[in-house]
């Protein structure tokens, strides 16, 4: 206590900031890393269970999105006002591309909503978020998301609706996810405390640097021009900690990866 009493009024401003941004982060970091869901358009759905349906909810971008997938792997998509499905999901190995056919995890479906084929081709049905698809052709399969361009099958692409990909994807059963990544909190937290620690012995290192160079170095004392570049290197590590720990927050991670 007594070293912090003899603290310039800065150095202790820095100490209260530091140990506030710890705090916080450390309340905010389990919170994040314990809401699992399914990434989407940026968000995570939270997933919850009802009446045998599994319903993936959240606001995406200001809107309300809900996906709702039965245990028939039919899929009803909500995203504000507008609503799509239920697409419906049929194996069909023939879909597949004669180069493709040897991959065990390849697998053939026709994804359709009503009379509309939204996607045939192949799948690789892997344990990583998203599924890839590739069309009958064996050809990478993408579909633009600008409005009023065309499905695979001709007919018109609405920008608000979900991409084969992201359907297949929740029918097959998603890899959750969750903001968060736990390495950036440890990183953050460690210059929360080198910063403390260069605040607390700025006037020893100080002091020990100078034995290399003046024979007294426990008689000199820093210059104002020193105070305010410890001041600054205090702010900037700060700054950096910040930036970490909000960078962190805001990147997804798979669930138990």
């Amino acid at each position: 206590m007594k070293k912090i009493r003899s603290l310039s009024a800065y150095a202790k401003f820095m100490l209260i900031v530091l140990a506030a941004m710890l705090l916080v982060f450390s309340i905010l970091y389990p919170i994040c890393l314990s809401r699992t869901g399914f990434a989407y358009r940026g968000a995570i759905l939270r997933q919850t269970e009802k009446d045998g349906v599994t319903v993936y909810s959240g606001k995406v971008q200001g809107k309300e999105t809900v996906f709702n997938v039965y245990s028939d792997r039919s899929v009803e998509y909500r995203r504000g006002s507008a609503s799509f499905g239920p697409y419906t999901v049929r194996e069909t190995p023939e879909a597949v591309a004669e180069e493709l056919t040897g991959d065990p995890d390849i697998i053939g479906v026709e994804l359709r909503t009503g009379s509309r084929i939204v996607f045939r081709g192949a799948m690789l049905n892997h344990s990583l978020p998203g599924r890839w698809l590739y069309n009958t052709d064996g050809t990478d399969f993408s579909v633009p998301v600008f409005p009023n361009t065309e499905n695979q099958d001709g007919s018109s692409l609405n920008a608000e609706e979900p991409l084969p990909a992201i359907v297949l994807d929740l029918m097959y059963g998603p890899r959750l996810t969750h903001n968060g990544q736990a390495v950036c909190w440890f990183a953050g937290a460690a210059l929360c405390l080198l910063t403390a620690l260069l605040i607390l012995f700025a006037d020893r290192l100080f002091r020990w640097d100078l034995q290399f160079i003046i024979r007294d170095p426990e008689g000199a004392e820093p210059s104002e021009w020193m105070y305010a570049r410890w001041y600054f290197n205090w702010t900037l590590l700060a700054a950096c900690a910040l930036f970490v720990f909000i960078y962190g927050l805001n990147q997804h991670a798979v669930a138990g990866g």
